[in-house]
């Protein structure tokens, strides 16, 4: 179930929350659109020199690949 408030995107099902970052939303959103984790990481807002890192990285945190998958079953 996904929770939406003023500041904060959260993501998880029962007594487990975890919220993503504006930030990490961004990069959740452009890598749906683009399908590149290191240019999502940029445009995100993400160093350029640590992008592919920080792309690679952000693809394995569980509540940021939860909600690009839950986003991806929607279309």
């Amino acid at each position: 179930m996904w929770k939406i408030n003023r500041f904060n995107w959260y993501a998880g099902g029962g007594d487990y929350v975890t919220k993503l970052s504006e930030k990490q939303k961004r990069f959740a959103d452009y890598y749906i659109e683009t399908g590149n984790a290191t240019e999502s990481a940029i445009q995100a807002g993400y160093s350029k020199k640590t992008a592919a890192e920080t792309g690679y990285e952000n693809l394995r945190k569980p509540h940021i690949e939860s909600y690009i998958n839950q986003q991806l079953d929607k279309i």
